[in-house]
C-alpha cells in the first residue's frame, strides 16, 4: 500500500500522483488551516486533534496554486525521495490556474 493522490474537477480526475508526500503535506496543511478557520479556532481545533486527511477533499484556491508554484521554484516540493514530480507539478499548476479562472472548482484528495 502507498499514498495515492489525485486532483479533480466535479466528477472527473485530471491528475494522479503516487507517494508524493511533500505535495500531500502541502495540501494537508491547507486543509487543516481551512478547518481551523471554519471552526473559528475552537478549543478542540487549537488542541491539535491529529485531524486525519485520509480521503478528504480539499477545495483548491488560486492562492494555493500561487504558493505551490513558489515552493516548486525553490525546489521545496517537486521531488519526493527518488521520484521526480517537478514536470507534472508544474503542468498541474498551469492547468489549475486556467480551470480556476474559468470559475470551475478543483479538489485535491489522497488516500492510503
Amino acid at each position: 500500500m502507498g499514498l495515492d493522490q489525485w486532483a479533480r474537477t466535479t466528477g472527473e480526475r485530471h491528475f494522479d500522483w503516487r507517494s508524493h508526500w511533500k505535495l500531500h503535506e502541502f495540501f494537508k496543511k491547507k486543509w487543516l488551516e481551512s478547518r481551523l478557520k471554519s471552526a473559528k479556532k475552537s478549543v478542540m481545533a487549537q488542541a491539535g486533534t491529529g485531524e486525519d486527511f485520509n480521503c478528504e477533499n480539499y477545495l483548491i484556491k488560486e492562492s494555493d496554486i500561487d504558493e505551490l508554484l513558489k515552493l516548486l521554484e525553490k525546489g521545496k516540493i517537486g521531488n519526493d525521495d527518488n521520484i521526480k514530480y517537478m514536470e507534472q507539478d508544474l503542468k498541474f499548476c498551469k492547468w489549475a490556474k486556467k480551470i480556476i479562472k474559468e470559475g470551475k472548482k478543483i479538489y485535491y484528495s489522497g488516500g492510503w
